[in-house]
């Protein structure tokens, strides 16, 4: 199973059960995932931060988000073309309460 390891670096812990048990391996999924992250360490590591917050007077900055979601509007058969447009602005009625507004097509 090394060698397998070794041979490609990018083999998941699914692929190499499945070759294995495919040469007699009779032993669990779990198994060869705990093998195989004892071999190389985990897959993916924790991020540092998930976001950094954004400190700015009222007025001063206005953030925009916008989606394209054709083709998940196409594959359960709502329209051709759908998108979405979030902009969160800074210019609020009351301080410190940020105000959403969402457009949808």
């Amino acid at each position: 199973m090394t060698a397998l390891l070794v041979g490609i670096p990018k083999l998941l812990a699914k692929s190499l059960f499945q070759i294995i048990s495919a040469e007699a391996f009779t032993g669990l999924y779990p198994s060869v995932v705990r093998w195989v992250r004892s071999q190389r360490g985990p897959r993916f590591r924790r991020a540092d931060a998930a976001s950094v917050p954004i400190e700015t007077p009222p007025g001063e900055e206005a953030q925009f988000d916008f989606s394209d979601c054709s083709t998940w509007a196409q594959s359960v058969g709502l329209v051709k073309t759908a998108s979405i447009a979030i902009m969160l602005d800074r210019l609020c009625p009351k301080p410190g309460t940020p105000q959403s507004y969402t457009w949808a097509t």
